[in-house]
């Protein structure tokens, strides 16, 4: 599966550089330019779903494997989005639904492999949702206020997945010094590189 996620992600990266390099900048983009959030995504679960793989294979998960399932479960992206449609029926406010497209967002922002100007990006909107955190809060409405549950949505999905990348990470790097086969793997799916010192 991990191997089918890289792959994803590496057509992805092909098909955006040569539509970039077809763009004269005029009319139209191309749809190809848009796929950089997915193609960061892709790779983050690839590397994610290889870490998972070993160590429920190796049967030493521990507590990160237990806790990153029930993060997931609780506050993944899924969760968020099926919370926030209830929401909008019980409070009969449609301006919800764009909780769901700001959970998705939040969940990109907090992956791992940005490039600067994604990077930048994500830093703008989660800086914007913090302050429609608090400006939503002391509305009117309170709790209920739009504002207010958007910003929810993406802080909420933007933390669950930093802290399940970083539990991730942390796994990785311990899997890599420990485990042989593991490091093969990650060798062979080309996710790491090796360069000889001289």
């Amino acid at each position: 599966m991990a191997d089918v996620l890289f792959a994803g992600s590496a057509i992805l990266s092909r098909e955006r550089d040569s539509a970039n390099a077809k763009f004269s900048g005029r009319g139209r983009a191309p749809w190809e330019l848009a796929t950089l959030w997915i193609e960061i995504m892709l790779a983050a679960f690839g590397i994610e779903t290889l870490v998972k793989a070993t160590l429920a294979a190796a049967e030493t998960g521990g507590w990160e494997w237990m806790f990153t399932g029930f993060l997931q479960w609780v506050v993944g992206l899924w969760s968020i989005s099926l919370l926030f449609v209830i929401l909008t029926f019980v409070l009969r406010d449609p301006w919800l639904l764009l909780s769901v497209p700001a959970a998705f967002f939040g969940t990109a922002a907090g992956a791992p492999g940005h490039t600067t100007y994604t990077r930048c990006v994500s830093l703008f909107f989660v800086i914007v949702a913090v302050l429609g955190f608090f400006v939503g809060l002391s509305s009117e409405q309170g709790w209920r206020s739009p504002v207010f549950l958007i910003s929810c949505g993406l802080l909420v999905s933007f933390a669950e997945t930093l802290t399940y990348h970083a539990i991730c990470r942390r796994a990785f790097l311990r899997l890599l010094l420990t485990r042989k086969e593991f490091y093969e793997a990650v060798l062979n799916a080309d996710v790491i590189k090796v360069r000889a010192q001289h």
